[in-house]
Formats: C-alpha cells, sequence, structure tokens
C-alpha cells in the first residue's frame, strides 16, 4: 500500500513564483503532494483551517495577511501545520518576528531547490518519528511522566542519562519544542490540581511538580505574555483556581537537554514578581522591558551611548558602559537568566542599530546572527564571561566598521599614487592634497598597507621600472617614467630593490627577472 503523501499550501502573492515552485520542484519523489495554492494570507488561512496540510510554504510580504500574520495564527489556532517563509527582505524587524513565530525555516527568494528540498526533508523525517509515538504517548503514565519531567528539570542543563532518554522515547518524546510554565496562586495555596485539570482539558503538555511552583511542560506552542493564547490560558487557570494566579513563561527550546534552562529561567521570572506586583503573566521580553524602563535612571540611553561608542571606535567608552550594566543589575538582584537576557538583548539592539555590515555578517545573516548571540550567551556560567563575550563582540563590530572607513579613506591617495608614479611623490605634499595631517597620513598609511609610505611607493616604482626595462625601454627612459630625473639616483634605488643593476636585468630572462624585488616592510 502507497505510504499517503505530506500535504503542501504554497502561498504567495506572485503567480510565477508560485506555480514555478509548484510544477518544478518534484514533491512526490521526496514524499510531498501540493494540494493548494493561495494567492494571499486570507485566501491561505481559510486553506489551512479546511484542509489542514502538513507544511505550508509562505511569502513573508503579501496583502491583506502577510506570513508572519499566518504564522502566529497558525500557532494560535494549534493547527499544527510546519510553516517555511519565503521572503526577498531581511529587515531586523522581520527576522526578530520570525524567530517568535516559530517557523520551521526562512528561506531567502530566489529559492535554491536543494534548500528548499533539505528543509523539507527535515519536516517529513521529523513528523513520521513523531507519528510513531504517538501511541506510546497514549499509554504512558501521567503520574509516571510528572515524575520523569521533574527529573529532566533538577539535571544539569547539557545531555540526560541514557536510561533517562530511553523512557522519555517510550513517552512520545522528542517533541518539536519545549517550553516551561510555572503557576502559583497568590495567596500561596496549591493549585497544582487545578493545573493538572488545565494541561489535560487544554492538551497543551504535562502537569508536574517542583520545588518551585506547579507547572506545566507546555509542547509545541510558543507561549508570550503578550499573546492571546497564554492570556486565555490563566484566565482559566484562574476560574479553575478561583483566585488570582501569576504564571512565568521560561525559554522556548527545541532540546530535551536545554529544558532546565527553561525551567530556569521560568523559576527566575517567578522570583521577580516582587518587582511587578500588578501583572499576572511573566516572560524574558516582558521583564526586559521592564529592567531597560528602570536602568534608564542610572544610564540614561546605555544602548545609544554604546552605538555612538561602537561608530567613534572609543573602546574605554565601551568598556566603561559594559562595567557599568552589572552595577546596575546587582541593584535589582538580577536572577542569572534575567541578567543573560539583557546582555543578549543589548547586544541585538546595537546590531540592529548599525549600518549594514557593521556588525558580524550582512542582513541577509541576520536572523543566524541574533539567534548565535542569544545561544552564546545563554551558555555562558558567570557574569565574567557575559561582560567578556559582550565586549568582544562590540569591539569586534568596532574594529572591523572603524577597518571599513580606515580602507575607503586611504583609496584615493592608492588610487593617486599609481595613476602618477611619474612624479616625485611626498608624503608632505599628498597629505595636503587629500587635506590630512602629514603623521596622520603615515600612520593611516602604515595601518592600511602595512608599509610605511615611502617604501611602499619605492616599491610600485621599481616594480613598474623592471616592466619598462623588459619592455626595451632605456635606462634613462625608465628612470623619467617613474619619476626619477638623476640616473644615477635611480641606478641606486633599482639595485638595492632587485639586487642588480638596470643593464643585467635587461639581459635577464623574464621569469627569473619577475621574482627580483622584495618589498620594503
Amino acid at each position: 500500500m502507497e505510504k499517503k503523501r505530506l500535504q503542501v499550501l504554497i502561498v504567495d502573492d506572485e503567480a510565477v513564483l508560485r506555480e514555478g515552485m509548484r510544477t518544478i520542484i518534484p514533491w512526490e519523489e521526496y514524499g510531498f503532494e501540493v494540494c493548494a495554492t493561495a494567492a494571499n494570507g486570507l485566501e491561505g488561512l481559510h486553506i489551512l483551517r479546511e484542509r489542514r496540510p502538513e507544511v505550508a510554504v509562505v511569502d513573508i510580504r503579501m496583502p491583506l495577511v502577510d506570513g508572519l500574520e499566518v504564522c502566529r495564527r497558525v500557532r494560535e489556532e494549534a493547527l499544527g501545520t510546519r510553516i517555511l517563509l519565503l521572503t526577498g527582505y531581511s529587515e531586523f524587524e522581520y527576522a526578530r518576528s520570525a524567530l517568535r513565530c516559530g517557523v520551521k525555516g526562512y528561506l531567502l527568494k530566489p529559492v535554491e531547490e536543494q534548500e528548499l528540498i533539505q528543509e523539507l526533508t527535515a519536516i517529513r523525517e521529523e513528523l513520521q518519528a513523531e507519528r510513531e509515538r504517538q501511541q506510546l504517548l497514549k499509554s504512558g503514565s501521567e503520574l509516571l511522566l510528572g515524575q520523569l519531567i521533574h527529573e529532566i528539570l533538577h539535571h544539569p542543563a547539557g545531555e540526560q542519562p541514557d536510561e533517562r532518554l530511553n523512557r522519555l522515547y517510550q513517552a512520545g518524546f522528542p517533541w518539536m519544542s519545549y517550553q516551561v510554565l510555572l503557576a502559583r496562586a497568590r495567596s500561596g495555596r496549591d493549585i497544582g490540581d487545578a493545573l493538572r485539570e488545565l494541561s489535560q482539558r487544554e492538551k497543551i503538555g504535562l502537569a508536574f511538580l517542583s520545588e518551585d511552583a506547579p507547572g506545566i511542560l507546555i509542547r509545541d506552542r510558543l507561549l508570550e505574555a503578550s499573546g492571546e493564547e497564554a492570556q486565555k490560558l490563566c484566565r482559566t487557570l484562574e476560574e479553575r483556581a478561583g483566585e488570582p494566579c501569576l504564571i512565568s513563561l521560561g525559554t522556548p527550546c527545541d532540546k530535551i537537554s536545554d529544558i532546565p534552562l527553561s525551567y530556569e529561567s521560568a523559576a527566575s521570572l517567578m522570583a521577580m514578581t516582587f518587582w511587578t506586583p500588578h501583572t499576572q503573566l511573566l516572560d524574558s521580553s516582558l521583564m526586559d522591558e521592564y529592567l531597560a524602563r528602570n536602568a534608564q535612571q542610572y544610564e540614561g540611553n546605555l544602548i545609544s551611548d554604546l552605538i555612538h561608542a561602537v561608530r567613534a571606535a572609543d573602546a574605554g567608552r565601551l568598556r566603561e558602559f559594559i562595567g557599568s550594566i552589572k552595577s546596575n543589575l546587582l541593584l535589582f538582584d538580577m536572577p542569572a537568566t534575567c541578567a543573560r537576557a539583557v546582555y543578549a538583548n543589548i547586544l541585538v539592539s546595537v546590531y540592529s542599530a548599525l549600518d549594514t555590515g557593521e556588525g558580524e555578517g550582512e542582513r541577509g545573516s541576520l536572523l543566524f546572527d541574533i539567534y548565535q548571540i542569544n545561544q552564546e550567551i545563554a551558555g555562558k556560567s558567570s557574569i565574567r564571561e557575559v561582560e567578556d563575550y559582550t565586549l568582544e563582540k562590540l569591539l569586534s563590530w568596532m574594529n572591523r566598521r572603524a577597518a571599513r572607513k580606515m580602507n575607503a579613506r586611504i583609496q584615493p591617495v592608492l588610487q593617486y599614487i599609481e595613476e602618477n608614479l611619474d612624479k616625485d611623490l611626498r608624503l608632505e605634499q599628498l597629505a595636503r592634497r587629500f587635506g590630512y595631517n602629514s603623521a596622520y597620513l603615515g600612520k593611516l598609511f602604515r595601518d592600511c598597507t602595512g608599509e610605511y609610505f615611502n617604501g611602499y611607493v619605492d616599491r610600485l616604482k621599481m616594480e613598474k621600472a623592471k616592466e619598462y626595462i623588459r619592455e626595451g625601454c632605456l635606462v634613462y627612459e625608465a628612470a623619467q617614467r617613474v619619476g626619477y630625473s638623476n640616473i644615477n639616483y635611480f641606478y641606486i634605488k633599482f639595485k638595492k630593490y632587485t639586487g642588480v643593476s638596470p643593464g643585467a636585468l635587461k639581459k635577464e630572462p623574464a621569469e627569473k627577472s619577475a621574482g627580483r624585488g622584495l618589498p620594503e616592510r
């Protein structure tokens, strides 16, 4: 019996691209079938709700409803469709929003066939593995699973023991994503039963007990404090508990080994409710916003100061500003997870404000760079490591930007030299011509070329003189054409550079003479 093909929906407002993707990609060869196409996000949402395809390839920019809104609604309505986003754009906000939506892939137009097939293959394998373990999940005991989750939460981040992993696989793991939700009543009363009922009714994950608060390990969802789904869960929990409750949402992750980090961030946020007495739902983004507002009391616009220091190539000020961040966080008795989030947010904000190419890469790789910054900071075990990483990143961006500016300044000077080798070129003369102090131009020259000005000019002139001599020019003609009126002085310079006299070089084969001469460094 032939296996059922996975259904794919293509949503793109450009008919040529939409039809091209439908016909050019050999979908059937990879176990897929295009069930429908849509010309805009609104039409695409209607098909998604009606047909529930396993995969949707969605353009990020479309009329009526854009691709990001499609992703948000798919997640909020728990339609279960995996989304691959297509875009010809790479703006900061679009990249950040795509991360929040939990898309499965992010592809730049024009789409490379092999790249799309690679993403589709990964999705197919993930779906197959999930379906094969669904029956095991149904037979698992919720109580035993709760105990198992408790063991995972309190294991250090990293690899879990093999025996525990085997039990997880038997229970239906791995999932697409994980997120720890912790909850407690404001009165301090136990609401573990209410939380278990909520987990079973909404089918959102597995309930567990912990020392900090009862919670739910959320499955295949990305809950945000500002999102409708999280707010609805909070209202439902309060109805079942019969009193006001607090909920903290840990950082989402896609690896079992990172679940303890999600738990740590949720527990840290729960401990921070002292600072936010009127808030029912907390996640890292809301805490970042709160901390950013309060940090301005002490440092003013820190991010603007950092951006200015990077652009001014002021390493001293960068170090001063980075040192001040820790002092401010200590005022709040900041938990480790929140402190890491503050540093990551500062780096991402500075990165996004710099001009194209001033950060680690061009804007086309922005999504990956933001992800990498967050992942690398999350792996730091001490505030010193976080500080060092943050400063290292900022200094790297500063130095790259300074190097680009420096090269842009020296380029016209180098071009002038190459076009005027027949003249007597002096540093003071070029400094006046290009509006520089001669000492500054000399240093700029050395920094950009690795050579002193006179050595650089002599090298170019001697190389050009070698060409003229090999072409048959008389020695005095070659000397004049590279700016030497004194033939004796030219002889001395030439022999010092090449190791032979001009006359001897003229008699040598071109292959042998080509290697003569070393740059004077």
